[in-house]
């Protein structure tokens, strides 16, 4: 007879599973971002070059590329002011190399800036290849401020601001910008009498810088004269970490020194504020 088959057994273990593999670690890098345009070079000339009057503004830059639709070139004019502060619209006298559609351009005196928008769809093509210059003449009514300025002044900043940046401009460096020094506005001056009443004597200029010398404040007649002018930073350098924000007071006083405390004072203008690289108390 067949010998009698060995029965199946019951209980077949399962196969061992495979050994475990890691997920990969390996990630497609991101795009590295083109770097929006950027200013390299600049230079400001005023004509006539005279603190407190209107003048001519002539603006000449090279730019790191084209400038497309809706980009703007940004001009931070500290301290500056306009004949006529409620139109806000700029002719431009001349732009070289000419933009398709020009430059729609205005002043902001809430930020003492003047902004020149590209409007065109082209966009200000071959504006890299060169300098670029705009000039915005004299019956715009810019008026230079009282406190004149300094040579390379590093309170005043050209930019750029791309469509994408959210509002926020890149600023070509502090003090890069080159200009002539525009000496300030000559000084107010007045007699104050011995024993005379409550008087104050104001600076020219948007500052609103003031002097007041109380009653009976000198005993002898005196001739007080009063002015603001920029703080060269470079003659008289600033403690670490300092800053100045607006002019400065510059206070004569001939014939006799006060008998009693004045008060000074002195406003700053948004342009100021609003400078780059320059922080304003309460803002760390």
């Amino acid at each position: 007879p067949a010998p009698t088959p060995a029965p199946s057994p019951w209980y077949t273990p399962p196969s061992s599973p495979p050994p475990y593999s890691p997920p990969s670690t390996t990630t497609t890098p991101a795009p590295t971002p083109i770097p929006g345009p950027a200013i390299t070079q600049a230079s400001l000339d005023f004509t006539p070059s005279s603190a407190g009057e209107a003048a001519e503004v002539k603006l000449t830059f090279k730019v790191s590329r084209d400038l497309e639709n809706g980009a703007s070139v940004v001009l931070l004019l500290p301290g500056f002011d306009r004949v006529s502060p409620s139109y806000t619209t700029l002719t431009v006298k001349e732009i070289s190399p000419n933009p398709v559609g020009g430059l729609a351009t205005t002043w902001d005196p809430s930020r003492e800036r003047i902004e020149m928008m590209v409007q065109h769809a082209d966009g200000w093509s071959g504006v890299s290849d060169g300098e670029a210059v705009v000039r915005l003449g004299v019956s715009n009514g810019i008026v230079l401020p009282a406190e004149g300025l300094l040579s390379a002044d590093a309170t005043l900043r050209v930019g750029v601001k791309s469509p994408g940046s959210q509002g926020a401009v890149t600023w070509l460096a502090s003090g890069a910008m080159q200009m002539k020094a525009v000496p300030p506005m000559p000084p107010i001056t007045m007699p104050v009498g011995a024993g005379a009443g409550q008087t104050q004597i104001q600076a020219e200029g948007k500052s609103g810088s003031m002097v007041l010398f109380p009653e009976g404040c000198f005993f002898r007649d005196v001739v007080v004269s009063l002015f603001v002018a920029k703080l060269d930073e470079t003659k008289y350098p600033l403690p670490a970490g300092g800053r100045v924000v607006g002019p400065v007071i510059n206070l004569d006083i001939d014939g006799g020194n006060p008998s009693q405390a004045v008060g000074i004072s002195s406003g700053v203008t948004a342009g100021s504020l609003e400078a780059p690289d320059r922080r304003v108390l309460g803002q760390g």
